[in-house]
């Protein structure tokens, strides 16, 4: 069986044709439903009542991990060319590739492992569900910064 891949422009196509005639503002997606799956009132009532019961019953685990370092940029990654001449073992099925590797990438692993494994371990599954990741970065205030400034940075409302 032979896999012929899309290009973007293909699927952008294809997801068009599948799905512009739905609206994308969410009040009228959900006149466009009503009308569509032709609800009554009483389905209404029964889906609204079910999305209730749902929302009470949902369980969630929140975490928060606080990296107390100043942030950083990470290093460009880097490319070597792999061949049999100078590494035998990963070349034996390939005769040459690239290998893409980030500078202490594998240091930053562990030490965010070590962070994080005590609150990760309670877990018991894979994040199944659509999540939502906030990320603060905190860096030194500018010493131009008068003292209200300052006081108005530390809050969260100078940035």
């Amino acid at each position: 069986m032979v896999f012929i891949s899309k290009n973007r422009k293909q699927k952008l196509s294809e997801y068009s044709q599948k799905y512009d005639h739905i609206p994308r503002d969410y009040e009228d997606r959900l006149n466009w439903m009503i009308e569509a799956y032709n609800l009554t009132p009483g389905k209404m009532d029964e889906i609204i009542f079910k999305k209730r019961m749902m929302e009470m019953n949902l369980q969630y685990t929140r975490i928060k991990i606080v990296l107390y370092e100043d942030p950083e940029g990470a290093k460009r990654p880097r490319f070597r060319l792999i061949t049999k001449s100078n590494y035998m073992m990963a070349a034996i099925d390939r005769p040459n590739f690239v290998h893409v590797y980030s500078p202490n990438a594998a240091d930053d692993n562990k030490y965010m492992h070590r962070l994080v494994d005590e609150e990760l371990v309670s877990l018991t599954q894979f994040v199944q569900t659509p999540c939502v990741a906030t990320i603060n970065s905190y860096f030194k205030t500018p010493s131009y910064f008068n003292t209200t400034d300052v006081f108005l940075a530390e809050i969260g409302l100078h940035r």
